[in-house]
C-alpha cells in the first residue's frame, strides 16, 4: 500500500470513529432528556394536583413512586409550612420497604405541622393499607376497599440465604400487623387468623370503617339523570 493511499484510509478510519463518538455521544444526551422528561411527566400525572396540598398516588408503591412523591411533598411542605394537605389513595400495594419509608415521610410531615388527610378512592390494598395509616384522618369511597394479606418473601438460593429470607420477612410481616392493630380495633391474633396459610383478606369501606381502619366513608351521590 503506497503512503498516500495509507494516509486517505488512516483518515477515513479517523472520521468514521469520530463521527461514532459524536453519535453515541449525542443519543446518550437524547436519553437524558428522555428520561427527564418523562420523569416530570410521571411525577405530574401521578403525584400532585394543583399548589394547594392535594396529592395523588393512583400506582404501586415502589422506591421509584415514592421518591416521585417524597419530592414532591417536601418541595411543597418548603413553601407551605403547616398547611393542611390530602393524599388520595388508589394503590394495590408493592415493596414493603418502599411502603415503610413513605410511611415515615408522611409522618415526618406531620410532627412539621401538617395536617394529614388521606382518602381511599379504589383500593388500599396490602402495603397501601398500612399507608393509610400514617394519616391523621383517614377516608374511604364507599364502593372502595382495603386488603390485608401475608408478606411474600420469593427467596430463593441456598437454604441457609432462604431462612434469612422468611426470617426478615416474618419480621416485616410482625411490624406491619403491629402499625394496623395500633390504629384500629383488629388484633394481631385476628389478622393472622384472616390471612395465614395465603388468604387474601378484602374489607369493603363498611367493614374497614366497622373495625377502625379508617375515620370516614364518604358517600357521595351520584349525580340524577
Amino acid at each position: 500500500m503506497s503512503a498516500a493511499l495509507a494516509f486517505i484510509f488512516f483518515s477515513c478510519a479517523q472520521l468514521t470513529f469520530a463521527q461514532n463518538v459524536k453519535a453515541k455521544a449525542q443519543s446518550a444526551s437524547i436519553n437524558r432528556v428522555e428520561v427527564k422528561r418523562s420523569f416530570i411527566s410521571a411525577e405530574r400525572r401521578n403525584s400532585v394536583v394543583g399548589d394547594q396540598g392535594n396529592f395523588i398516588l393512583y400506582e404501586p408503591i415502589t422506591q421509584a413512586s415514592v421518591l416521585r412523591l417524597t419530592m414532591t411533598l417536601e418541595e411543597w411542605s418548603a413553601e407551605n409550612p403547616d398547611s393542611p394537605l390530602r393524599l388520595m389513595l388508589n394503590s394495590p400495594g408493592g415493596d414493603v420497604l418502599a411502603s415503610f419509608a413513605l410511611v415515615d415521610e408522611l409522618n415526618h410531615l406531620r410532627n412539621k405541622g401538617h395536617k394529614l388527610t388521606i382518602a381511599v378512592y379504589g383500593m388500599a390494598a396490602s402495603a397501601a393499607a398500612w399507608v393509610l395509616q400514617a394519616a391523621d384522618y383517614r377516608i374511604i369511597g364507599a364502593n372502595s376497599t382495603i386488603l390485608i394479606h401475608e408478606v411474600s418473601s420469593g427467596s430463593e438460593g441456598p437454604l441457609s440465604e432462604m431462612k434469612a429470607s422468611i426470617a426478615r420477612s416474618q419480621s416485616l410481616q410482625d411490624q406491619f400487623l403491629k402499625l394496623l392493630a395500633k390504629r384500629s380495633r383488629l388484633t394481631v391474633k385476628l389478622m393472622h387468623a384472616r390471612i395465614d396459610g395465603g388468604k387474601d383478606w378484602w374489607l369493603s369501606a363498611d367493614e374497614a370503617k366497622k373495625f377502625g381502619l379508617v375515620d370516614e366513608i364518604e358517600n357521595v351521590p351520584a349525580p340524577a339523570n
